[in-house]
């Protein structure tokens, strides 16, 4: 059997990056970080836990959960449902020249997070080429960057075992709940489009 990332907790993950470090590996880039005005409610609170647990900073605890974030998002059954359904809407409408096939590949999805809060907030992302892949996948859920890079660094802490944040896991796996249906949601809603359009 593969051993794959998405599928290890996040204390192995962490030790994995720390070696690569340690080897030179790995270099820290400056310019990946994303900003919002919004975000999953406790979710830097968590962080924070992580990074003191750790040792590190907010900084670097974000980089970690986003490199382990990228593996469970590659993995994911959902993701994988949104993407084909996006790949089918963008070929469709290139093939048919249809602008409003066009239109519905690139409208915004409706999701917000089910507990939200407001202020200005940023993180990293582990490097220029994590933050590459999570823009381009965001792109077809339909949201900023921020909110899916955010919902998968969830999906980290999730495979973490410290029983301190035991309560908080409960009210993560909510979010990614919520998330599941709303993407799924958006998939249906492509997926209709597509064969409304082709009908015609």
């Amino acid at each position: 059997m593969v051993d794959l990332v998405s599928d290890w907790s996040l204390s192995r993950v962490i030790e994995f990056l720390k070696q690569k470090e340690r080897e030179g590996e790995t270099v820290l880039e400056m310019d990946c970080r994303l900003f919002a005005r919004t975000g999953i409610r406790f979710f830097f609170n968590v962080v924070d836990e992580l990074a003191a647990r750790y040792g590190v900073s907010r900084g670097r605890m974000c980089r970690w959960l986003t490199y382990h974030g990228l593996h469970i998002a590659r993995d994911d059954r959902v993701m994988g449902v949104v993407m084909r359904a996006y790949s089918q809407v963008r070929l469709s409408s290139v093939e048919q020249n249809n602008r409003a096939l066009a239109d519905i590949q690139n409208a915004p999805s409706i999701y917000s997070p089910r507990d939200e809060e407001s202020g200005r907030v940023s993180l990293y992302a582990y490097d220029s080429r994590v933050l590459s892949e999570f823009t381009d996948l965001s792109r077809a859920c339909g949201v900023a960057p921020f909110r899916l890079v955010q919902l998968y660094m969830v999906r980290s802490i999730l495979t973490c075992d410290l029983p301190v944040l035991g309560n908080m896991l409960a009210r993560f796996q909510q979010e990614v709940d919520w998330w599941d249906k709303w993407m799924r949601f958006r998939a249906e809603s492509i997926n209709l489009a597509v064969s409304l359009w082709e009908s015609f």
